[in-house]
């Protein structure tokens, strides 16, 4: 499924239009394998060439501005794996991202008049995008290592636990963020919107 089309592309070596930036961008990671094949190398060269290339869109992303870049590389299909396989992966990587988790409330400000009021947050995480680009660095020593081809379950279960390393060695920072209520009639306090790419982005910063 497309979510956009271009109708004329730029020419090569145009500069991107800053202006208009997206703010989130997904991408559905394959064809590593369908892509070493089609120039007659072995499934370990494509795996390594779409690490590469995985570092390289978040490294340029990160330049241009980009908030948020989601990379979507774990499909159903895996779940098709042995499930203790996959539930210790994600027991383990759920267990060391928010190992450190904490935050702090700092000035707090109400306009009663206007109904409006702020917090300033400080939280205490380990970073997303810190952990992405380790995972990627990491994940393409060890394919650029391989002697042999593995299998995909062997590709899977390496990169499973270069995710679990990664995500356990990754220290935590502070980011400062300002939450924003709204009061309605009765007086009942809610949190805005933004509250919730606030919290993401200090997650993902």
């Amino acid at each position: 499924m497309a979510f956009w089309h271009r109708k004329k592309r730029p020419a090569a070596g145009a500069e991107p239009d800053l202006t208009r930036l997206p703010r989130h961008i997904g991408i559905i990671m394959d064809g590593n394998g369908r892509w070493a094949k089609n120039r007659g190398l072995p499934r370990t060269a494509g795996h390594k060439k779409g690490a590469a290339v995985f570092k390289d869109i978040a490294n340029y992303c990160d330049e241009l501005g980009v908030a948020s870049v989601y990379f979507y590389a774990f499909s159903t299909e895996n779940w098709k794996r042995p499930l203790e396989e996959v539930g210790a992966i994600m027991k383990l990587f759920a267990q060391y991202l928010i190992e450190g988790f904490d935050y702090k409330i700092g000035d707090v400000t109400v306009d009663e008049d206007k109904g409006t009021a702020t917090a300033e947050v400080t939280i205490t995480c380990k970073s997303m995008n810190q952990i992405v680009e380790d995972f990627a660095t990491q994940y393409q020593e060890k394919v650029a290592a391989l002697d042999s081809m593995p299998s995909d379950d062997e590709l899977y279960k390496m990169a499973g636990q270069v995710m679990v390393d990664v995500t356990k060695a990754a220290k935590t920072k502070d980011t400062t963020v300002t939450f924003k209520y709204t009061a309605n009639d009765d007086g009942e306090w809610s949190a805005d919107d933004s509250v919730n790419s606030e919290m993401m982005d200090a997650m993902l910063s």
